[in-house]
Formats: structure tokens, sequence, C-alpha cells
């Protein structure tokens, strides 16, 4: 059992009464006072038998402890004192480590470790499944049973936040879930975790392999009817998994042959974004990431196997809403994905010819390097210095300006021109005081437009063949 305690501290001293003053003792400086944060648990666990049961840490609360007054008189095993800091007064740290017998009633044990969350059940299923395969299997074993009474309770209570995600590279914890469930070929608890826990978009793009493998445990109908309820479910706020997670099912049935889809791929199309008529409601936390290309080519890679007239649907969708679905940052890198392996689709020609034609525009506008040095003056910001800063700009003569200021309003005037992206180089002039910001005009803008103009002429070329 370890026990954490930290808190506010105080000063251990004796009055002085021929000094009139209060002084330290030099022997205990310091003596903790109130106790504001406390942790116990239980870890390092051992059977009787000897054995290491995969357990994590453990939390308890203080009246699961017996006697209750246990650890009244007991002196830490660590103390650590901290001096006052700025606004921070004295503090402690201090910790105790001791042995525990840990009883609760067999009847009990699922329920008893399902209170500790998935850092404990998930690892101790594991240990669960690992012992039940290695005694050959049986579906009539204890072992198996235990599980299945584990799963049971841990899906009553499986975390629904949408930030309990995986850490890192290592499998999520709803991938653990069911990689564990499809190896004991639980069926009934794999429906429901599929049905109750993923059809909430309790998962990410990462998962969708072991989905699919978990689906293979179910009826081809079963399956199908799943994956339409996952992407009925999470589309319109998991449109990146969901959409992978129907293309990889159209590519690669769970049963290795072809399953319905049909209406999966139709509750995807109808969940796009765009139509602000049809946008689902966002908490204010919630922030918007965008359409990826990856979606788009997720998207039509499934819709084009399943259903060419949704693939139709799809693409009026997409070419109606081109704010959405923006053509630089989404369509053409995802149409330059789909002509390698899906161009005989007259859905993905049709989103090329967007390109084509906007590339065609874009490339039709007059392009002239600047006469003199004249430069777009708006920069958003009307105080006197960002006037100044205009005035300079707008100047068809002038080509380099020293601004002479304090530090907050040199990096004021910075700003503004980061933020406006001016055609300036801007350094920073360390002689004398103050300091002085030097700015010199450029074509940054006309040469941002050549190289556009040339690449718009490749990219052109290569789709317009």
């Amino acid at each position: 059992m370890s026990i954490e305690e930290s808190g506010a501290a105080e000063y251990n001293v004796d009055f002085n009464s021929r000094r009139g003053r209060w002084l330290a003792s030099e022997e205990d400086e310091f003596e903790a006072g109130e106790v504001f944060d406390r942790h116990v648990t239980l870890s390092e666990w051992r059977r009787p038998d000897g054995g290491r049961p995969a357990l994590g840490e453990f939390p308890i609360e203080d009246d699961e402890i017996s006697p209750p007054d246990a650890f009244e008189d007991i002196e830490p095993d660590d103390e650590e004192f901290h001096e006052a800091t700025g606004n921070e007064g004295v503090s402690f740290e201090r910790s105790y480590r001791r042995a525990a017998l840990v009883l609760w009633p067999r009847e009990r044990i699922f329920a008893v470790l399902n209170q500790a969350g998935l850092p404990v059940t998930l690892p101790y299923l594991g240990d669960l499944t690992e012992r039940w395969a290695a005694s050959g299997g049986n579906r009539q074993s204890p072992l198996w049973r235990q599980a299945h009474e584990l799963a049971g309770h841990m899906l009553s209570t499986w975390p629904t936040e949408q930030w309990y995600r995986r850490q890192g590279k290592s499998p999520s914890a709803a991938a653990r879930m069911l990689a564990l469930l499809t190896r004991l070929h639980d069926t009934a608890r794999l429906d429901a975790f599929l049905s109750d826990i993923i059809s909430r978009g309790l998962f990410d793009k990462d998962d969708n392999e072991t989905i699919l493998a978990a689906l293979g445990d179910l009826s081809s109908n079963r399956a199908a009817a799943l994956i339409e309820r996952i992407v009925a479910g999470t589309a319109a706020t998991s449109l990146g998994p969901c959409t992978n997670l129907l293309a990889r099912a159209a590519a690669a049935p769970p049963h290795g042959r072809p399953i319905d889809l049909l209406g999966a791929a139709t509750a995807l199309i109808e969940a796009l974004p765009g139509d602000p008529a049809r946008a689902a409601p966002r908490d204010p936390w919630q922030r918007d990431a965008g359409v990826q290309a990856a979606v788009v080519v997720d998207l039509f890679t499934a819709v084009i196997t399943i259903d060419r007239a949704l693939a139709e649907r799809a693409a009026d969708h997409i070419l109606a809403w081109r704010k959405t679905y923006g053509l630089d940052a989404v369509l053409i890198p995802a149409v330059r994905n789909l002509m390698i392996t899906t161009k005989g689709s007259a859905a993905v020609q049709r989103l090329r010819m967007a390109c084509v034609e906007h590339w065609r525009a874009r490339v039709a506008e007059p392009l002239e390097a600047p006469r003199d040095w004249r430069r777009a003056s708006a920069v958003g910001c009307k105080c006197p210095r960002c006037d100044e800063l205009s005035v300079y700009l707008r100047d068809p003569e002038r080509k380099s300006w020293t601004f002479k200021a304090a530090e907050a309003d040199r990096g004021h005037v910075e700003a503004t021109i980061k933020n406006a992206r001016c055609d300036l180089d801007v350094t920073t002039e360390r002689r004398g005081r103050p300091y002085s910001l030097v700015c010199t005009k450029n074509q940054a803008s006309y040469d941002q437009r050549v190289k556009q103009r040339n690449k718009d002429l490749a990219d052109l070329e290569q789709l317009d063949a």
C-alpha cells in the first residue's frame, strides 16, 4: 500500500523573549500542516501462492482500510519540504509504504476490479485470455467464463469521454479490448462492444483493422448492420475514421467475400459536412478540424466499389460546397491519388475537371513584377505606429524604413507585419537606445505567385492529359 500526501507546511519556530522576535529552530525548521492532496494505491501484487497477477495500481478509499486508524501514528518513509517561492508558501510532500493483506468476496472479484478502471481491468483480462489460450482454449473453461464476466463489467462502465484515446503509438483501449474479445471468440461481448461503444465514436482510424477483424467473428449480415450503425452514429463527429472503415470494409470485407455496405455508404454521404442546415451540433470546446484530403480519397474508394450512383451523389455534394472541400487544400491532393486508383470513375472525372478549371482560371490571371516600391498596405491595425507602417508601404519611392522605438512598440509592429504577410524583410538594429526595427521591401508575393504559376502549369499538364 502506498500513500502519497502533499499540503501546506509551516516554519517550526520558538519565541526568544530576550530578542523579542521569532527564531527558526535549527533542528526542525519546518513541520507539516494541512494535507491538501492524498492518494492511496495498491501495487506490486502477489497471490497467496506467490504468483504475480496482472494488476497495476489500484486506487482505494480510506473507508476500505481496516482498522480505520491503522495509519494514525506511523512515520512517513519519505518526507520533503519546499521553501516558499513567489506567491507559493512553504509546502511538503511525504509518502508511506506498507505491506497490506487485501481481501474481498470471491463472488465480487470482477466488480471490485472494475472499480479500478481500464488501467487495471485490461491487463487482467489479457492475463485471463493468455491463461485460457494456454490451457487449450475450451469455451467451457472457468477461465473463459471469468473473462466473459469481467468483460461484461467493463462494458457497463466503459469511459464515454471523446478524449479517452490512445497514448502515443500504443494501441487504444478500444483496440486492446476488441483484440482480446476476438481472441476469446466472445461473440456476445464483441457484438455489444461494437454496437454500444464503437458506434458512439469511441474509436479512431488506427482502430479500424482491429474492428474489421472483430467483425469477422460475426455473421455477414450482422457485420454489415454493425458497420452501418457505426457509420450512422459517428460520421458527423468522426468522419475520418468512418470513411476509412468503410473503404477498408469495401476493399477487404471481414469475411473475405463482399457484404452489403449500401446502407453504410448511404448513411456516410448523408452525414458529409458542408450544408449548414445539416451540420451536427458541437460542444463549445470542440474544434472543427476541417475535411482532410484522405477523407475524400477513402470516401470515393469506398462508394465507387459499393454503388456508382452514390459516388455521383458524393461528387454533387462536394462540388456544391467548395468552401468545405477546398480545391488546393483538399480536392487537388485527393484527385491526384484517386486518378491513380479509380480514374475510370465518372464521379472522379468530374472532380478532376473541377481542378483543371481552377488551374486554368488561375493561370489566366495577369502576372507582372512590381514596377516600383509600392506594396499592399492593408495591415489590419489602425494604431499610430501601424498607420506609419501603412504610409511607408504605400510609398512608391521608399525601399527601406527605420522604426526606432521601445521593445513593446517594435514587437507590435513586427507582429502586424507578420500577420498581414507584408512584403518586407525585417531586422533589429541593436545600436543606440532604443533599438530600431529596419524594414526593407521585397517582392515575396510576386515570387510566390510565380512559383504557384509554375506548379499550376505542371499540375494542369498532368491532370489535363
